[in-house]
């Protein structure tokens, strides 16, 4: 309706605030036309209309990945600005902020921005002190302050779920917290925001918006153990780029490369780094996670060079463009390739130059990660001992994959030492966790260790409940709790004819033949990973 009334007389201004209109419909949308019509917005607009157009702007710049363009829409909204104190002066500093801080160019001046309001942050009463509290959380965070600082500042910015109620799935201002909280190892808050999201976002429509968050909801999904719901959620986030999608589109093909690696798809998670080589993402601090992903994968592969070098440029980038604290803890696995190659002073050196960071932050997995690398790379002797210390940080922590890592490593270590039984007995607990986590790479490692060690391990499910694809987990929860296929499919943004698909596929696997049996033979939801507590 929109686009049809710009094809009726008008005079220039009421143009400019359909155009502005249009704009706002089409970021929702995701349609590439909308920075068009905001600039054609921008050109017939009077102020302080003309504010509100590079906002929305530098909103649909943001929702392509354009991070340095839309920054420069926000900055161009505040040089318009006659009032600094106008209310609107919060959203553009914050939207600037999370442009900013993601291109490499602009990243290292991002956080001097905001430093005015980052000394007397805001109380949160309002949805633009909300956005700017979203954004200084982020911005502290990737600095390398405490976890708790971090935290705090999250939690006033989310305000009970009022940030979502004010703003809306559209806004982005909820997605910075989900990223806050990752990267601080407090999952299970990041969790509650992405699915109250995706929960609104199935109720209005929003295709963008719920892929946006099921990719929030991917990482702490991953971290927390919950492959199938990581798997499920990534997925669900790729499948939407084919309609428009591009939002943190390198933080999600890194997403699904680990959760692909960590199920033991090796070929398809190589295909989806290709993204690294993408000449629209060089100069975008997201580019530093997928060559932290195919990092990782070349050390499966053996091909350390080439891992060391990944690793080398991922934390140059992040270096460079002031990023102290991220998703990748790149220091470990640059530290490990050099190790591999013969480079012990190099791997001892980033090993110790990443605990540094690591140990500022109070972040469990950080400290962890690198305690992990540290025991890989340094004293022989020390190596069960370091090992056992990153297990005693984890034993609270919600970041149980860190855990299963960690604890597989020291079975290793101990049937190395020649402590048999103590070793059996921890791979023995890291198969477990494993299986329960969907880990596929980890079963099939820690199964080859345990099978040295003496032991019998037990083979993979290709039936029952364990043997669904995370799509089929999904359809058949849903169908479990009393969703009808057309319902389901409306909830997934599918057809009802892949819903069918699914639902064929799961009751072949689970041995059922009606939709009233799907509950007591899935048990628990898969989508919760089981309790996950160290045994």
């Amino acid at each position: 309706y929109l686009a049809r009334a710009l094809r009726e007389p008008m005079p220039s201004h009421t143009r400019g605030e359909v155009l502005l209109d249009l704009a706002r419909a089409e970021v929702v949308l995701g349609n590439d036309s909308s920075s068009q019509h905001a600039e054609e917005a921008l050109d017939l607009l009077e102020r302080p209309m003309r504010v509100e157009a590079c906002k929305v702007l530098g909103d649909s710049l943001y929702a392509r990945g354009s991070f340095g363009e839309a920054a420069r829409a926000f900055e161009q909204g505040l040089a318009l600005l006659e009032d600094p104190d106008d209310p609107i002066a919060r959203d553009l500093h914050a939207g600037y902020f999370s442009s900013a801080s993601v291109d490499i160019s602009l990243s290292p001046h991002a956080l001097d921005h905001i430093a005015p309001i980052s000394e007397r942050p805001p109380e949160g009463e309002t949805s633009a002190e909300r956005a700017v509290l979203s954004a200084l959380a982020v911005g502290r965070c990737i600095s390398g302050a405490t976890r708790g600082e971090v935290t705090e500042l999250a939690r006033r910015a989310w305000g009970g779920g009022r940030l979502l109620k004010d703003e809306g799935v559209d806004g982005w201002a909820w997605s910075l917290l989900t990223g806050a909280l990752t990267m601080t190892d407090e999952l299970e808050a990041s969790s509650a925001i992405a699915d109250a999201v995706i929960d609104e976002a199935r109720r209005s429509g929003s295709l963008m918006a719920y892929a946006t968050a099921n990719h929030c909801a991917s990482g702490p999904a991953l971290r927390s153990g919950q492959v199938a719901k990581a798997r499920a959620c990534i997925e669900t986030t790729i499948d939407a780029v084919a309609d428009g999608w591009r939002n943190y589109l390198c933080f999600a093909s890194a997403t699904y490369a680990q959760v692909l690696t960590i199920c033991d798809e090796l070929d398809a998670a190589e295909d989806a780094l290709n993204i690294v080589d993408d000449p629209n993402h060089t100069n975008s601090v997201e580019r530093s996670l997928p060559l932290d992903a195919r990092g990782h994968l070349r050390l499966l592969q053996g091909r350390n060079e080439e891992a060391l070098a990944d690793f080398l440029e991922s934390g140059e980038i992040l270096e460079r463009s002031g990023w102290r604290v991220s998703f990748v803890a790149w220091h470990a696995g640059a530290s490990l390739a050099a190790h591999r190659i013969g480079d012990d002073a190099r791997a001892r050196e980033l090993a110790e130059w990443g605990t540094e960071i690591a140990e500022g932050t109070q972040i469990p997995s950080y400290m962890a990660r690198m305690l992990r690398a540290t025991a890989l790379v340094g004293d022989p002797d020390k190596t069960i001992e370091t090992l056992e210390r990153a297990l005693g940080i984890l034993e609270h922590s919600q970041a149980r994959l860190e855990y299963l890592y960690c604890i597989s490593e020291l079975g290793t270590a101990l049937r190395r030492a020649g402590r048999r039984t103590d070793a059996r007995a921890r791979l023995e607990q890291a198969l477990d966790l494993a299986h329960r986590f969907g880990a596929c790479l980890i079963v099939r490692q820690v199964s080859e260790e345990l099978t040295i060690a003496g032991a019998h391990p037990r083979r993979l499910a290709f039936t029952g409940k364990e043997a669904l694809t995370a799509g089929e987990r999904r359809v058949a929860e849903m169908a479990a709790i009393g969703m009808s296929n057309q319902e389901i499919a409306q909830a997934l943004f599918v057809t009802t004819r892949a819903v069918e698909k699914h639902l064929y596929n799961s009751y072949r696997k689970l041995g059922i033949r009606t939709r009233r049996e799907l509950g007591a033979t899935l048990g628990e939801s898969a989508q919760s990973g089981g309790s996950d507590e160290p045994s």
